[in-house]
């Protein structure tokens, strides 16, 4: 997005400053921009750069090892500490927060992209503005973006072919694309290729095997008189309902995909 701004703390803008007048990019990210955003005071500032964590270490005169391994290094200014952490991409994660390992790269999407698809992967300097992931929702126009593209030009960055697919592989999300001629034409002419979340109908594990046959059968035989009502569920494909799901299927469910061939 552009022509929306942040006013950073002196002390961040300046690190920020002193990364990128070394050839670096560095941008506040997370939290901060959410807060600033959303007109709440941030109770930090943490700060994302291609420099790796020596290099950060050698522009500044004090600063101390908070998480090497994970490649953030808090930089001391005055009183006060900031937390600088080299793009990285995540491997397997220990619990929800811990990764087994990280690998450094000096791309932003790629770091953006680990975060929670959320509005915390967002990350802003002054030179290049807001740069916001966003993952377009349904087949159509979301209205909440919609919203917003009346008063901010959108950038849009098409995701390469190895990030989706290492999404996908990794979370399980689906391959997908923002139509060309969205949003007033803001996405241009041409697909952007992105992923997207898989939406799926979850029921309790006790409900009975034909009440849940019955509520998937109604979908995936009636998706065009839904349609109809729920645009959203244009995207929705009956052949492909089983797949890469992140729970297991109901027996009433497999059992009407079974006997229609959904799944063998």
């Amino acid at each position: 997005m552009e022509n929306l701004r942040i006013t950073l703390p002196e002390r961040v803008d300046r690190i920020i400053t002193i990364l990128q007048n070394h050839g670096y990019e560095a941008y506040a990210v997370g939290g901060c921009v959410r807060d600033s955003i959303l007109g709440r005071r941030p109770e930090d500032w943490d700060i994302t750069t291609s420099a790796m964590p020596e290099e950060t270490k050698a522009l500044f005169h004090r600063t101390f090892d908070t998480g090497i391994e994970h490649g953030t290094v808090t930089v001391l200014m005055g009183d006060e500490g900031f937390e600088v952490t080299t793009y990285r991409i995540d491997g397997e994660y220990e619990d929800s927060r811990h990764p087994k390992e990280v690998m450094f790269t000096r791309n932003l999407k790629e770091d953006l992209l680990r975060r929670d698809f959320t509005i915390n992967a967002m990350a802003y300097n002054e030179k290049d503005g807001l740069v916001d992931m966003i993952i377009w929702l349904g087949p159509g126009e979301s209205w909440f973006l919609s919203e917003l593209t009346k008063d901010i030009r959108m950038k849009w960055l098409p995701l390469s072919e190895d990030v989706r697919s290492r999404v996908h592989e990794k979370y399980g999300m689906a391959l997908s694309a923002v139509p060309g001629g969205l949003y007033s034409g803001r996405v241009g002419g041409t697909d952007i290729p992105t992923v997207a979340e898989i939406t799926g109908l979850v029921v309790r594990a006790d409900m009975p095997e034909q009440q849940v046959y019955d509520i998937t059968k109604a979908i995936c035989e009636g998706r065009e008189d839904l349609v109809k009502g729920f645009p959203q569920w244009g995207s929705f494909d009956p052949a492909r309902a089983a797949e890469n799901l992140p729970y297991p299927l109901h027996p009433g469910a497999e059992r009407y995909y079974r006997e229609t061939g959904i799944i063998k």
